[in-house]
């Protein structure tokens, strides 16, 4: 059994993302001296134009990994906006009640519903108020 590291394994360089990594690293560090081309596939490359070439192969892999860490960091951020953002909203309304009224049809212009007062449910004709507070279900 393996300890969770807490590391997250997207964010760790594989596959083939990790060997032109090292590829481009050893092209910087390890060739020998005196080496100035290099022959791949069917075309001779100048040794920074080779560097060059795997670093644009290994961008698209490097722009993946930087987008998932964005919408990572967004889904675990997302509880707190999203309170921070209603907390806000309940002051916003609160300030223009204040200044508007809380029944005042001008809080729709700010996207907030008044206050409306409520209405009296009709009852039908002959029909008595229900005065007994356990006439509900009953539980046997």
């Amino acid at each position: 059994m393996s300890a969770n590291s807490g590391m997250d394994k997207d964010a760790v360089v594989r596959g083939v993302e990790l060997r032109l990594d090292t590829l481009i690293s050893g092209l910087e560090s390890v060739l020998p001296m005196g080496v100035t081309e290099l022959r791949v596939g069917n075309v001779t490359y100048k040794i920074p134009d080779l560097i060059k070439a795997a670093q644009e192969l290994d961008q698209p892999y490097k722009a993946k990994r930087a987008a998932h860490s964005v919408l990572r960091q967004a889904r675990l951020n997302k509880e707190r906006d999203r309170e921070a953002a209603l907390e806000f909203l309940a002051d916003a309304k609160a300030a223009l009640v204040a200044l508007h009224g809380r029944k005042s049809a001008e809080l729709i212009d700010y996207g907030f519903k008044p206050q409306q007062t409520p209405r009296k449910r009709a009852k039908p004709e002959g029909e008595k108020p229900n005065t007994n507070k356990d006439s509900g279900r009953t539980v046997a």
